[in-house]
């Protein structure tokens, strides 16, 4: 197929610009000409010979034609003499001897998008026009009357409910070109030479079959005007970076040498760091004999020396196109040399200024954070001053989002890349520049971080291609959104944390965006009714939508719990701090302060905790004792997986069955490891394998160093389940039971799984009732809390029971309702009754808990039950995979506490001591 291209007439309606220069040459916002832009998509759909027909200053359409980087292409120029009083009928008869085969035809002052040209080319009908009902009857362009599924006339003068928008592309056939150039002869030689070729199409059309092709959708548009130049290129450009080709998933980089084949390119430049060499984009290279050389001369912060280091190399290794493997300083070097040659000078252009030539440009991203590979922007540093870079034609043409790109990202850097992108996200749905567009793919973005942010982050270390490739599509669109709208105040104040305490941009953006977040929030729930109020409003509703949440507020609570997941550093090193204080002033203090006294002042300086002194906020908490914090998490976890690593190798030494439970087994399915802000383990045994622990427990055989606590070892037992604990003195305590508990330090909690014969009807519902009645009763026979602050009317009974029983007697009927009310010959279905969360939930077919299988947990093998997927889908709902409500992250309280001084410190108070 060859495309044929009027480019005969002279554009007057363009005014003075036509006077010298070709009404092609019109140059759009990426810097390429009409023309240019013709040619370069003939191309690309695989295009190889052209036909222009030619009018005034054919010498400058002949200087974009000879442009190296249409490659082969063969472009056969017939001039038209009487362009001045002539129309394209009688071009097209000129160039006759030349259409020997099917043909794309259009008028050279038309502008259109990839997908336009793509969707004609790739439609099974031989013979189109481009139509679009959608769009008003133009007064002085082409319009189409259709029949019967057919164009029957084409012309400016036709109106009626039968005609349609028409645009002057043609897809057709060498047998219809033919018939239509057999009455163009007709034409030309009764001497019609004045009037649009249409007119000779019109009294054979109805014969022919040309079909209506609609656009709608794309771009196709004439530019007649300069006004009609500044709309169309202000459209263009949007839908250009909607239909950027990107190539995703696994395989995207094989997927990229057919790309290259395709375009022509013949040498790359490969901007890349060292990382390249080991890449899957390489591999695919060398394997295809791709020619290419690469550029490394740069650094994070890229300055122009170094990008004026790689024009040089572009230009003496004879290079065609060029790609950036590689993070944001790659791609701003890549961005940076593409435009530069692309202007053959030395400064940089400004936005929509023309370019001498448009340098293909491709883009495979090795993080998934920054969509840079999506956007018009670039960095560079020129004397040491941070320059912005924006013009439309360094939107790469070509993404590759290869997950195996991601394989071997640091793990900070995958955290917070991948938060830069979300905060991108965020920003774009409120930013004042918001589009529809724009704000859909911050939307579907937001959405993909949510759905892949646990197996992407996997404690595992296990790589998840395909969350990865999630999250790469994640990022692009947040490039992509904010390509349209740019950032607003959180990435604004996240260069100060950024350049002041080192923090990731990512992680700097995030931060920001939380305190930006809320006052926006706060704003939108005052009493104001403007329109700059009601439109942030709107964005809170997007936002709330995209975060699955009902209310404002919850989206970013929301953010906080992901922020937790990920265990970021502090923003500031408070032990650094510490460290640094004066001795001599702190010794003139009224008060004597202690290391630990100077870090919690610290971490309430820095927003880190609540209060400053131990026992501060709102609840009163016991003397020498402070409430567990963030940062002292995973140390109480590093020590419970100490203990189920011993209660583990105790079980299989004994060969007694168990399985994590409830909460440690959503983390070992949706984590790989603890829940990152969980402070206990639990386990599930049972009944037999649990009652044969408790024997081994009464008869001293657990391993040194533990201690079984149940109803069978401790008289005072005060909860349903046991617990497995540690007996050393441990930092990390539970005074609230010290006067109850064996030992109050850190353990893992123990459930017995119990056979259920009946687990619907009176029956199991009596039994659930009850279990959670006795409960709250072995609370206050314990002393453990006399619970009447609220539930009076339930709970005061209850109250009056456990003063006329004895604690002992309610572990004997605990014991009987779970073991011995509900079971028998023939369950088929067994139950954790020992959960909080209602009992219906907790009751399981038997086959589901099998043998177990073994799990990594945080680096420790354990076993979860079978089919524990199944499980947790009955427990927490079919999205457990998912990042939790808000509302569910309120309800979970700490019930551990971080003694004020050492273990064993005299001036520790005697309960804490008891622990």
């Amino acid at each position: 197929m060859k495309a044929l291209i009027f480019n005969s007439g002279v554009g007057n309606r363009m005014g003075e610009f036509t006077r010298d220069n070709h009404k092609s040459m019109a140059t759009l916002s990426n810097g390429e000409t009409i023309f240019g832009r013709q040619l370069r998509l003939l191309v690309a759909e695989g295009i190889s010979e052209v036909v222009v027909t030619t009018g005034p200053h054919v010498e400058q359409l002949r200087a974009v034609a000879d442009d190296p980087r249409f490659g082969d292409l063969v472009v056969t120029f017939v001039p038209n003499d009487r362009y001045l009083e002539t129309n394209y009928i009688y071009s097209m008869y000129l160039a006759r001897g030349h259409l020997d085969s099917d043909v794309i035809m259009l008028h050279g002052d038309l502008v259109f998008t990839a997908g336009a040209l793509r969707a004609i080319l790739a439609d099974e009908r031989t013979d189109l026009g481009a139509v679009n009902a959608s769009l008003p009857l133009p007064e002085k362009d082409f319009k189409a009357r259709i029949r019967n599924d057919a164009i029957v006339e084409v012309s400016v003068a036709i109106d009626g409910p039968d005609c349609v928008a028409f645009q002057p592309m043609y897809k057709l056939s060498r047998e219809v070109l033919a018939a239509w150039l057999a009455r163009v002869d007709d034409y030309v030689a009764a001497g019609t030479t004045s009037v649009y070729a249409e007119n000779a199409l019109n009294e054979i059309a109805e014969g022919l079959a040309i079909r209506p092709f609609s656009y709608d959708g794309h771009l196709v548009a004439e530019v007649d005007t300069l006004d009609d130049l500044a709309s169309v290129s202000a459209e263009v450009r949007v839908l250009d970076a909607a239909e950027q080709t990107v190539l995703t998933g696994e395989g995207a980089a094989q997927a990229l040498i057919a790309e290259l084949n395709r375009r022509g390119v013949r040498r790359l430049l490969v901007v890349a760091g060292t990382a390249f060499h080991q890449s899957v984009i390489r591999r695919a290279l060398d394997e295809a004999s791709v020619g290419y050389v690469t550029f490394a001369g740069y650094s994070p912060n890229p300055r122009q020396e170094e990008v004026a280091a790689g024009v040089t190399e572009y230009r003496a290794q004879g290079c065609d196109a060029i790609l950036a493997v590689g993070g944001g300083s790659a791609m701003d070097v890549a961005k940076c040399v593409a435009l530069l040659v692309s202007s053959e000078g030395t400064g940089y252009p400004e936005w929509g200024e023309p370019l001498a030539a448009r340098v293909p440009l491709f883009a495979a991203p090795t993080t998934a954070g920054t969509g840079s590979e999506s956007t018009h922007f670039a960095v560079v540093y020129i004397d040491g001053v941070k320059h912005s870079i924006a013009h439309d034609a360094i939107l790469p043409d070509l993404v590759v989002l290869e997950p195996e790109l991601l394989r071997a990202l640091p793990e900070y850097h995958k955290k917070a890349s991948l938060l830069d992108a979300l905060a991108q996200c965020v920003e774009s749905v409120w930013a004042l520049s918001a589009t529809p567009r724009s704000r859909a793919y911050a939307v579907e973005g937001i959405r993909l971080i949510l759905a892949n942010f646990f197996p992407y982050f996997h404690k595992s270390g296990r790589f998840d291609a395909k969350a990865a490739n999630a999250m790469q599509q994640a990022a692009n669109l947040s490039g992509r959104a904010i390509n349209l709208t740019k950032t607003t105040a959180a990435h604004a104040m996240s260069y100060g944390l950024t350049t002041t305490f080192g923090l990731a941009h990512g992680h700097a953006a995030v931060l920001s965006l939380r305190g930006v977040w809320r006052q926006y929030i706060a704003a939108a729930r005052s009493s104001a009714d403007d329109e700059a109020t009601e439109r942030l409003r709107g964005a809170l509703d997007v936002l709330a939508s995209a975060f699955a949440v009902k209310t404002w507020e919850e989206a970013p609570e929301k953010l906080d719990i992901m922020l937790s997941a990920l265990a970021l550093p502090d923003p500031v090193d408070v032990d650094l701090l510490v460290a640094g204080v004066n001795l001599e002033r702190l010794g003139n203090s009224p008060i004597r302060s202690s290391e630990a006294d100077l870090r919690r002042s610290y971490d309430f300086a820095l927003g880190l905790r609540q209060s400053p002194v131990i026992g501060g906020g709102k609840n009163r908490k016991p003397a020498g004792v402070d409430l567990i914090t963030p940062r002292e998490l995973p140390e109480l976890q590093a020590v419970e997986l100490g203990i189920l690593k011993a209660f583990d190798a105790y079980c299989e030494e004994q060969g007694l069955r168990y399985y994590l439970s409830e909460g440690s087994m959503l983390g070992a399915v949706r984590h790989g490891g603890m829940i990152p802000w969980d402070d206990d383990i639990d386990v599930m045994m049972p009944r037999a394998e649990f009652d044969r622990l408790a024997a081994l427990a009464r008869d001293g055989k657990l391993p040194e160093g533990f201690n079984l606590d149940c109803f069978q070892t401790n008289p005072r037992h005060w909860v349903l389940g046991a617990k497995f604990q540690m007996t050393a003195p441990s930092r990390f305590v539970q005074p609230q039971v010290s006067h109850l508990a064996t030992h109050c330090g850190p353990h893992i909690d123990i459930f017995t799984v119990d056979d259920v014969r009946r687990p619907h009807g009176w029956k199991f519902r009596t039994q659930a009732y009850a279990l959670r009645g006795l409960r709250r009763a072995l609370f206050m026979s314990s002393g453990r809390s006399r619970g009447l602050r609220k539930n009076l009317l339930a709970r005061v009974p209850i109250f009056i029971v456990t003063k006329l029983l004895p604690t002992r007697a309610f572990h004997n009927l605990i014991v009987y309702l779970q073991a011995g009310f509900n079971s028998g010959p023939g369950s088929e279905h067994q139950a954790n009754l020992c959960s909080y969360y209602p009992l219906e939930r907790e009751v399981f077919p038997t086959e589901w808990f099998g043998d177990g299988r073994r799990v990594d947990f945080d680096g420790v093998s354990t076993v979860i039950p079978d089919r524990a997927e199944d499980m947790l889908a009955k427990i927490y709902g079919l999205n457990y995979a998912g990042i939790p409500q808000p509302s569910v992250g309120r309800q979970r309280r700490h019930s551990f506490y971080v003694r004020s001084e050492a273990v064993g410190s005299e001036t520790t108070s005697r309960r804490v001591k008891e622990c």
